[in-house]
């Protein structure tokens, strides 16, 4: 009987494994180094000066690095919710409509409507 009740429990903690959504999945691409934009207007590696770069985990961590030499300078949490299309980042930011690209994700900053917040790929940026 014990060995029943055990099986049943291994049964449902492995079917309530959480699946990455597309979005999730873009921002946990190890490959990308985020940057936020929120200017309107081209963006390029020479146009602008980013001190830090973003690192999403899935497991919830958020770990923020300096491009001089890519050692951590703060780390905090960050979750996506699908139904609403709510991501949440350092405890504080709250965005919404968010619209996912191959190396970028426009949003809507949740306290202030009228600004447009940009995940950008730094590895994908043009040089000019």
């Amino acid at each position: 009987m014990k060995k029943y009740i055990i099986t049943i429990i291994a049964m449902i903690l492995v079917s309530c494994k959480h699946e990455l959504t597309k979005e999730e999945n873009k921002l946990v691409d190890s490959t990308k180094k985020w940057v936020i934009y929120t200017h309107d207007g081209r963006i390029s590696k020479n146009r602008i000066q980013f001190s830090t770069y973003l690192k999403f985990s899935p497991n919830g961590t958020l770990v923020e690095y300096k491009f001089n030499d890519n050692s951590m300078y703060g780390k905090s949490t960050w979750n996506y919710l699908q139904y609403e299309k709510i991501l949440n980042m350092y405890d504080y930011y709250e965005f919404k409509d968010i619209i996912v690209y191959e190396d970028s994700i426009v949003m809507k900053d949740t306290k202030d409507k009228d600004n447009i917040v940009r995940l950008v790929n730094w590895n994908k940026l043009p040089e000019r």
